[in-house]
């Protein structure tokens, strides 16, 4: 073979590789559908969608299965859709993606429209019907705008003029070798015990070593940020994180497949949102049957705390979760809350609604859907909803049970006595006073001292 037909073939077997090398991605291998759960330097580890160890697998062996077609991708997140970087926009998260697509759409409509694009007079003018078109209630400024066409512009007419800045990749370790070694050293020997130390326990003895090194060498060393400790803590596999801090029990539990569930970090890495028909008939001033709420909950996938749950008479929307979400990331003494790098969100059209679009990208939270064929997508908040139901609901006069076998022949309607306002006091009281406190089977720990933990990590 040619010398420079070696390069070609290599682009094409990353190319098919690539869109599976990255976590949540999903895929079918003899007839069993697995799903990628860390991504090493030269290789993935794995775990089967039906429940199961997980494996390791090397590159090497991904390339050769892709090329044989004994793998076919089932799902990919949204970021496969480019997996070399070349087009437009890789490296966007989708809250910049919308940002983009936003400015784009100002910029072509007022272009197109005006024969002094930069004029602000005649921006001013454009806006409303721009802004109509988008479903945009809070629409940027004429001078903005101005800015906007004047980048396109100068630009080249491009899109890429308008980009939102990409921040560098920070994968690569620039520290002194001796300092790195000091690190790995440290996490071993402290971090990665039964012991469970946390990382300032870590960072504490980094800097006594690098100290006592100092002490007996010319050559001084500079002592690395807890910041910079921390991102190496987290690029270690999660699994072995777990494995060696709780035993293999709990990291098998933690790490069975969910799609993108349990790919979470850290505390307000990643938080999942959904909503559900409560089982229970309620009543208004007057003890008339009202019907049947709604309930919707964001919860914290690393700790399981709930960050907020919304109570009302509105069907699910993105109404009632812009409302939901507006409650998750305000501070409330010592109820755990803030904002998430990445919410989990159902697959419907209700999360397109504009305000809690707009709401996501002010706040820079990457709004993901929830993977298509995932039975286990949204197992968390399910199995919280369940426990919610057998551990209060139920228990209420006028609840409906979960089905009509469970129901029999107890009149829900005669029975109801609850208001909305009794069901929203009793849950939070629950959630706070129980579900917190409880040990959760899915992490075998109480949520509110995983929290704990996060927060002086």
């Amino acid at each position: 073979m040619p010398l420079g037909a070696a390069k070609p073939l290599l682009e094409i077997v990353m190319k098919a590789i690539l869109p599976l090398v990255q976590f949540g991605a999903q895929f079918k291998m003899l007839s069993s559908d697995y799903e990628v759960v860390h991504v090493g330097k030269d290789q993935l580890r794995i775990t089967p969608m039906q429940g199961g160890p997980t494996r390791v697998m090397k590159f090497e062996t991904l390339s050769e299965l892709v090329e044989q077609g004994q793998i076919k991708a089932e799902y990919t997140p949204p970021s496969a859709s480019d997996p070399l970087g070349e087009g437009l926009y890789s490296g966007l998260t989708e809250a910049q993606l919308e940002q983009l697509k936003r400015r784009l759409h100002y910029v072509h409509g007022v272009y197109r429209a005006n024969e002094n694009p930069c004029s602000q007079k005649e921006i001013r003018a454009q806006i409303p019907e721009l802004a109509k078109r988008l479903s945009d209630q809070d629409p940027p400024g004429a001078s903005t705008i101005a800015s906007w066409v004047k980048l396109w512009l100068d630009g080249g007419r491009r899109d890429a003029a308008l980009m939102p800045s990409i921040k560098p990749s920070r994968a690569v370790s620039s520290l002194d070798p001796d300092v790195d070694r000091i690190v790995s050293e440290s996490i071993q020997q402290v971090y990665m015990t039964r012991q469970r130390n946390s990382m300032k326990a870590v960072c504490a003895d980094v800097h006594l070593r690098i100290t006592q090194y100092n002490e007996h060498s010319a050559a001084q060393l500079e002592a690395p940020s807890a910041e910079t400790i921390r991102r190496i803590i987290q690029r270690i596999d999660l699994y072995a994180r777990n494995k060696e801090r709780y035993g293999t029990a709990y990291a098998r539990r933690r790490h069975r497949a969910v799609g993108r569930a349990f790919s979470a970090i850290s505390i307000l890495d990643l938080a999942m949102a959904d909503g559900q028909i409560m089982d229970i008939i309620v009543v208004d001033a007057d003890g008339q049957d009202i019907g049947r709420p709604f309930i919707t909950v964001i919860i914290d996938v690393y700790s399981r705390c709930v960050l907020a749950a919304h109570v009302s008479l509105a069907p699910f929307s993105g109404a009632t979760l812009l409302k939901t979400m507006a409650e998750a990331v305000v501070a409330n003494g010592k109820e755990p809350r803030g904002i998430m790098s990445t919410l989990i969100v159902d697959n419907g059209s209700d999360y397109r609604h504009a305000g809690f679009v707009r709401f996501c990208s002010q706040q820079n939270i990457v709004v993901e859907p929830c993977p298509p064929r995932s039975p286990n997508g949204k197992a968390i908040v399910e199995r919280f909803f369940r426990t919610l139901n057998q551990g209060l609901i139920h228990k209420f006069p006028g609840t409906t049970f979960s089905n009509p076998t469970s129901r029999g022949d107890y009149a829900s309607q005669t029975f109801a006595r609850m208001t909305i306002d009794d069901i929203r006091k009793h849950v939070k009281v629950w959630i706070h006073d129980v579900y917190h406190l409880e040990i959760h089977r899915g992490i075998c720990r109480a949520p509110i001292d995983v929290w704990s933990e996060g927060l002086n990590a």
